[in-house]
This record gives C-alpha cells, structure tokens and sequence, in this order.
C-alpha cells in the first residue's frame, strides 16, 4: 500500500518541476507520504463505504493531477508554438510583391535614364531659344524653337512611357496593399479565440483559489481520522480539479483552432509569393 502511495508522491513532486504559466498551471496539492499516511489511517478505521470512496478518490485525484500536468505541457507548446508561427508569417507579409515592386522600380529608372538625353536636349534647345530671343536675335530664336517644337512628340510620348510605368507601380502597390491586408485579416481572426483563451484562463486561477482551503479541509479531517468529513472534502477537490481539466481541454482545443487559423493564412501567403 506504501508503494502505491509514494507513487503518488513522485507523481506530484514531478508536477512543481514543470514550467507552465502561473495562471493555468496545475494546483500544487501536498499528496506527500505524510498525507498518504494520514489517509491509510483514517481509511484503517472508517466503515466500508467510506473507505472505498476515500481510495478511489485519492487515486482519481492523482491521475487528474497528472492529467492536469500534461495538459499544462502540452497548453505551453501549443501556445509557444502559435506564438513563433504567426510571427513567421507577418514578418513573411512584407515578401509580398517585394520582387515585382523591385522590377517596376528599376523599369522605370531605365525608362527614365534612357529619356534621360532626349529630355536634355529638349531642354538645351528651349534654354537656347531663349537666350537668343532675349539677346535680339529673333530669326535663330524663332529657328531653335522650331526645332525644340518638332521634339514635342517624342517628349509627349516619352513622359506617357514614364507615366505609364508610374501608374503601374501604384497599382501594384494598391494590390499588394490589398493582398497583405488580407492575410493580417486572416490573422487578426485568432484574436476573438485569444480572448476566450484569457477568459478560460482566469476560471482555472480561480477554482484553483477554491482548491487551497478544500484540500486544507481535507487534511485537517485526516488528522482527526473523520472519514466523513475528509471523504467529503475530498470530492470537493476533486470536483474541483475535474473542472481545471474540462477548462484547460477546452483551451487546448481552442489554442489548435489558432493554429489551424495560422496555417491557412500560411497558404494563402505561399500562393502570393
């Protein structure tokens, strides 16, 4: 019977050695072999139902206990593991498009530099224009301007090509805009189960406050050997941890709905990509 107890035992002193988050970790109940040996105390000297009740709950108590402490594990990865998912994909975000703004950038500085010379000639011409016209020599200002007017076409279309390519790059920015708006969308959609992830959370810290003075009961009616009273305090606590159970499944559900949340966005970013 000993050996079964000291089992327990390892069990919950295994249980302070995990990290997990103060809020939902598991409540560390003292099942230590002096409470053991309280507990095969009282059972000694209770009456039959009471002393089949006590064993079986203790135990149950223990691979709650031990229940409690994977989930917690197993709550930890989940919620790490999300964490650095979802922020692999927004810095991913800014990948969008990257490569064809670069493209449409360098084109229109091609664009621009090979119009460079035409444009400066246009120039020249207008500035020569001017210069005679203003040192009084109207026949070659009238001639330079002429020929600086037979330019116009091509300066007309050159600036369309630059204009042209401009636009195109706006509008590529607008979809891309659009595009990486749409995968944030998509990730914002786990905020809602965040939500009720904290609110989860904040139930199990407070059943495990309710916890504390339930298993104080039930050491106390040990040490008086009540099997009543302890067999009753006993399923308070175990009641009690059920319910820390039931929660911290149901939050492990919800970290996996982020997770699939995530990996949706994932694909949907590979395909711009």
């Amino acid at each position: 019977m000993r050996s079964k107890w000291s089992a327990v035992v390892l069990i919950l002193l295994f249980s302070m050695l995990i990290p997990v988050g103060s809020e939902v970790s598991a409540a560390k109940l003292a099942m230590t072999e002096s409470v053991a040996a309280r507990l095969d105390g009282t059972v000694a000297a209770a009456s039959g139902t009471f002393k089949s009740r006590l064993r079986t709950d203790y135990d149950k108590l223990a691979l709650l206990q031990k229940k409690e402490l994977q989930l917690d594990s197993d709550l930890k990865s989940a919620s790490a593991a999300n964490n650095q998912y979802a922020a692999q994909v927004r810095k991913r975000i800014n990948e969008i498009g990257a490569a064809r703004i670069r493209q449409l950038e360098t084109a229109i500085q091609k664009t621009t530099d090979k119009y460079q010379p035409l444009f400066a000639t246009y120039d020249a011409l207008r500035d020569s224009a001017d210069l005679a016209k203003s040192l009084g020599n109207k026949e070659l200002a009238a001639a330079i301007r002429k020929q600086a007017d037979g330019m116009k076409p091509a300066i007309e279309l050159a600036r369309a090509d630059i204009r042209n390519r401009k636009e195109q790059l706006t509008a590529a920015k607008r979809e891309i805009a659009k595009q990486k708006s749409g995968i944030r969308d998509m990730l914002k959609e786990t905020d809602a189960v965040k939500k009720r992830i904290s609110a989860e959370r904040k139930a199990v810290a407070a059943l495990n406050k309710q916890l504390s003075p339930a298993w104080s009961n039930f050491t106390k009616a040990l040490g008086r050997k009540d099997a009543a009273r302890a067999a009753d305090a006993l399923g308070i606590v175990l009641s009690l941890c059920a319910d820390n159970v039931k929660l911290k499944e149901k939050m492990l559900e919800m970290e996996r709905s982020i997770g699939k949340t995530i990996a949706n966005a994932d694909a949907r970013l590979r395909t711009l990509l």
